[in-house]
């Protein structure tokens, strides 16, 4: 029989409601899951010239639904899913106009007004810096980095057998106040070229660490880069009408507990 060790005390309790949401069968995650959802970004800039718009990214209990249902209209809604380490980002910049603004003007000062592409991003550093916090806050995906040990070996007062599983939960680790003060802070500066280097390279690890590290991880924070950087050329944005901040509940993949909806204004 192998075992699983738990490796984790502080924040058991936290971690059982972010799993609360763990599909009972694979297949269900799987059915559940949207193919489809980079076209709705595309479809809500196409249709969009002025006014307000209102973007809501399913909720992780209602996610049926692959298809934009409504072109938006000035006051209208419009339901557009993201990939959801971009709710994450979404909801920290909705929250924060003053990051956002900052983005803004980054953009502004580097490529003006034309539409951002991969050479640009090395350039965005402040852009680079809210994402990077993003997966630290909310990493993707939090209990899939699973190791065996090949030899009984201890680790942190425990003693794991061969054959033993232990699990790197990055949200744990992630939100440790060792390796990140008031880790429950947002803050984007923890990833500046000034302080980057105080960060333990393995402490942080959003797409996993090592050999098996995510081989989309450059791929994925370049998606995002660019979908936010496309975003916040033509709108700023704001939570919606008594939109608090969404809990994070797991899906694998972590996502907002009830939604989250995004009021969209043409700049």
């Amino acid at each position: 029989m192998v075992q699983v060790a738990w490796l984790g005390r502080r924040y058991n309790g936290k971690i059982s409601e972010i799993f609360e949401g763990l599909p009972r069968e694979q297949g269900q995650q799987e059915n559940r899951r949207d193919r489809h959802g980079e076209a709705a970004l595309g479809h809500l800039l196409g249709h969009a010239s002025r006014g307000h718009y209102l973007v809501r990214a399913q909720p992780a209990e209602d996610r049926t639904s692959n298809k934009l249902k409504n072109p938006p209209v000035p006051g209208r809604s419009a339901e557009a899913k993201g990939k959801d380490q971009e709710h994450g980002l979404g909801w920290f910049l909705a929250s924060r106009p003053h990051f956002a603004e900052r983005v803004y003007e980054e953009l502004r000062n580097t490529i003006g007004n034309r539409l951002p592409g991969f050479t640009d991003l090395p350039r965005l550093i402040f852009l680079e810096q809210m994402v990077n916090e993003t997966l630290r806050h909310r990493p993707p995906a939090i209990g899939v980095f699973g190791r065996q040990a090949v030899e009984e070996v201890g680790i942190g007062g425990y003693r794991l057998p061969k054959g033993a599983i232990a699990h790197a939960l990055s949200y744990l680790v992630h939100h440790d106040e060792r390796w990140f003060p008031q880790p429950n802070e947002f803050d984007p500066e923890r990833f500046s070229p000034e302080r980057s280097h105080q960060i333990h390279p393995h402490a942080y690890f959003p797409f996993g660490i090592g050999p098996r590290t995510c081989i989309g991880n450059h791929f994925a924070k370049m998606e995002m880069m660019l979908v936010v950087a496309t975003l916040l050329q033509r709108f700023s944005i704001s939570p919606a009408a008594g939109q608090c901040e969404p809990q994070p509940v797991s899906d694998v993949t972590l996502r907002p507990k009830g939604g989250l909806q995004i009021k969209l204004r043409t700049r």
